[in-house]
């Protein structure tokens, strides 16, 4: 099964489908709203890939906040590992130069990362080489849209559990790829573009 580099809290080393822990962060504790916030992402993964299997990479310690240097470091020990996809949990406000060569050395690895639904576009989801996801309320559970917007790629279902936003629903469209056999960003781009169930961004309430 694809292993999955899931760059986020701390997961505890007996959660299901994990397979070890890279921890730069010795501080961070799975017991934290952090490490709470990677083991709902890591379900979301599992609900649509099960059998996956998951390499915990800490950017966050207690809270839910990330160093620009830690995610650096967390992209290099992703592109170590050998993982199929990258999933990124997080967005930075600016485009700082060493995230994007960290993303470019990952070559065409599959990387997914949030963006929010409203706002300015956050780094690393805007870069080209990244598939930004936001949630879609249009979406269930193995469904995802084609939006083609600044901000994000796709979009996808934005819960799980109880737990809502595009970080769950950048974990469900992980969950996605990583139960088909794409290897490459431009497969994995090929496969979502066709089979999108929906075209074009989610009207809310409000919107012009």
């Amino acid at each position: 099964m694809r292993l999955v580099a899931l760059i986020d809290g701390p997961l505890p080393a007996e959660f299901e489908g994990c397979v070890g822990v890279i921890d730069p962060l010795l501080e961070a504790v799975t017991d934290s709203p952090a490490g709470q916030h990677a083991s709902a992402v890591a379900r979301a993964i599992l609900s649509e890939a099960p059998g996956v299997r998951l390499l915990s990479i800490p950017v966050f310690k207690a809270r839910l906040a990330a160093r620009t240097s830690d995610l650096v470091t967390a992209l290099e020990r992703a592109g170590e590992s050998g993982a199929q996809i990258v999933h990124c949990s997080l967005g930075l406000a600016r485009n700082d130069p060493a995230v994007a060569a960290a993303i470019a050395a990952l070559g065409d690895r599959i990387v997914v990362a949030s963006a929010p639904a409203r706002g300015d576009p956050v780094w690393p989801a805007a870069l080209p080489s990244v598939i930004g996801v936001q949630g879609d309320a249009r979406c269930g559970q193995g469904e995802w849209s084609r939006l083609d917007l600044p901000a994000a790629d796709f979009g996808a279902c934005p819960a799980s559990q109880g737990i809502a936003g595009a970080s769950i629903a950048a974990a469900h469209l992980t969950g996605i790829l990583a139960a088909q056999r794409v290897t490459t960003d431009a497969e994995a781009r090929a496969f979502l573009n066709a089979g999108a169930a929906h075209v074009g961004r989610e009207r809310r309430t409000g919107d012009a």
